[in-house]
Order: structure tokens, then sequence, then C-alpha cells
């Protein structure tokens, strides 16, 4: 049986590659306690890592050969982490703090619930034209922790900040 070689026309016929750097955490929801959803989103300049989507398994044997099979249980961690560049107001970062206070206040160990501290966002992805092609609703988002990198004395570059989500739903949306 001969199996016919892969040409070029087939490798471009396969279309241009998803670039990493096409892509947007927006919050549709916006941010609680008020913060500006379009400057944090648009401060997303560097890593947004999207969650694993995983179930849970468990094992049949058989006359010795294990057989894997999925469970109807979630396996999913149901976080994912960002990172953003602090504005010189930081502006981004009193959105995040006020958010996070709302979520737990270290002062008094209090917390709003989670119907109000809980928003809504999309992952967008764009291909070269800045056409959405894909797309993915997130619900019940809240954050997590936020932690400010190292300020570095010689380093030209923007102080950047790490944030953790934890949410509720992270399924593709029809476009």
């Amino acid at each position: 049986m001969a199996i016919n070689p892969i040409t070029t026309i087939d490798i471009l016929n396969l279309g241009d590659d998803q670039l990493s750097s096409q892509a947007a955490l927006v919050f549709t929801g916006g941010i609680p306690g008020g913060g500006n959803s379009d400057i944090l989103t648009l401060r997303m300049d560097q890593n947004i890592d999207p969650p694993e989507e995983a179930v849970e398994t468990y094992d049949v044997w058989c006359r010795g050969i294990k057989v894997p099979f999925t469970s109807m249980t979630q396996a999913t961690d149901k976080q994912f982490q960002v990172q953003i560049r602090i504005d010189q107001n930081w502006e981004t970062i009193k959105s995040i703090e006020t958010w996070y206070h709302y979520c737990y206040d270290p002062k008094n160990a209090t917390a709003l619930s989670d119907s109000l501290t809980r928003t809504s966002a999309t992952m967008q992805y764009y291909n070269g034209a800045q056409e959405v092609v894909k797309l993915y609703q997130i619900s019940g988002l809240k954050i997590k922790a936020y932690k400010i990198e190292s300020s570095e004395m010689s380093s030209p570059d923007p102080l950047r900040a790490t944030l953790t989500f934890i949410y509720t739903l992270w399924y593709p949306l029809p476009l």
C-alpha cells in the first residue's frame, strides 16, 4: 500500500497558524466594585492561561487488562491566571484590590455574598483581520488572588501583576 507524500501545497492548504498574541479576556459583566473593565482587558498583554478541561476517570479491569472510563464528574481545576501591566496611576490594581476586598476583607474577615462579587467574561480569539474566530463564555468569574511582581530598579520593563481567578462555567459559544 503506497502512502502519498505530504506536499508543500498540503501544508499551505492548512491555513495560517493561530497566533498566541491574538486573544483577549473581556469582562462583559463589568468588574464588581466599579473598576474599569476596558483598561484591565487592554493591559492583559503578556499571558492569559486558560484552564484545562478535564473529566474524572475510573478503571475497569477485565482479565488483567485495565480499561479507563470517563465518569460523570468534572475534574477541571476551575481557576486560571492572567498577567497584566500596571499603569502609572495604578488604576488596574485599585480596581482589582476593590474587587478582592469585596470577596474577602482581611481587615475584618468579612466578605460580600457571591452574587455581588462574581461577574462574567468572554475569552476571545482573533484572526489576522482582528475578527473573533473563537469565543468562550466564562460565568461566575471571581478574583481569588493577585500578586504584584518584584520591582527591579534597573529594568526598563513595565511593572506587572499576576491575577488568579476562579469561575463556575467555561464553555464555547457559537459565532
